[in-house]
């Protein structure tokens, strides 16, 4: 992997399609090579080997994953996974739930709780069990 960290810092297409090559005979349904090598062609302004990857990666079902930071905690190593376009998603999902709450309010519907809670032993409302 280091290979292509240098690949890409020198914009070396040829090694660096060398290299993942020869990690895609390795191991073929590891995305992390294509990626890598995406990388270093968008580096190096090969826009058109970029789209070619990427629909190539498509058509073979591949999909990136997510990134990972690794920190020294005590004598422990510990991964911080990026989770970016996940709280972007969930961010918009509740803001689409909110806007339908707000337009369901607005039209005059009132939940009727009675079908969704039951009281425990304190009189509190708790969730009835679906199943």
């Amino acid at each position: 992997m280091l290979l292509f960290g240098i690949c890409r810092l020198h914009g070396d297409e040829w090694r660096g399609r060398r290299a993942a090559e020869k990690l895609i005979g390795l191991d073929p349904q590891n995305s992390s090579p294509h990626v890598l090598l995406a990388n270093i062609y968008a580096a190096s302004g090969n826009w058109n080997e970029v789209n070619s990857l990427r629909m190539t990666m498509k058509e073979k079902g591949f999909v990136k994953l997510l990134g990972c930071s690794w920190i020294l905690v005590g004598q422990k190593h510990i991964c911080l996974w990026l989770w970016i376009g996940l709280i972007t998603m969930l961010v918009k999902l509740v803001a689409v739930l909110e806007y339908l709450l707000k337009v369901t309010k607005e039209g005059g519907y009132v939940v009727d709780m009675d079908h969704f809670l039951h009281d425990d032993e304190g009189g509190r409302p708790m969730p009835k069990a679906i199943w």
